[in-house]
């Protein structure tokens, strides 16, 4: 199997997907196939951007409102270049679906 590095749009969705929800931070580095180096970069980057939030309480680190609108904007491009990734497949309609 070849390994290729993945592309900072990818591993932001996979990480806006886990997180929806709420996620510890070691389900978010085995979901996103991210190291703790990438995913405590990626995290303070999307959090300092408004599109994750950290609960301090439950330590959890969840998808905001603007994370889910940056997914679905995603999406819409993905689906208009069909472009396909990875853990993508494209379904009867030839539009992706991530598998998580």
């Amino acid at each position: 199997m070849v390994m290729r590095n993945r592309q900072k749009d990818e591993m932001t969705r996979d990480i806006l997907t886990v997180s929806n929800g709420g996620a510890i931070i070691s389900h978010i580095m085995f979901k996103a196939y991210a190291s703790h180096a990438q995913a405590k970069s990626y995290l303070g980057e999307l959090i300092e951007n408004g599109l994750v939030a950290y609960d301090e309480l439950d330590r959890k680190y969840r998808t905001t409102a603007k994370g889910l609108e940056y997914l679905q904007a995603m999406e819409s491009i993905s689906e208009m270049f069909c472009t396909n990734t990875k853990r993508s497949t494209p379904n009867q309609n030839g539009l992706e679906v991530h598998q998580f």
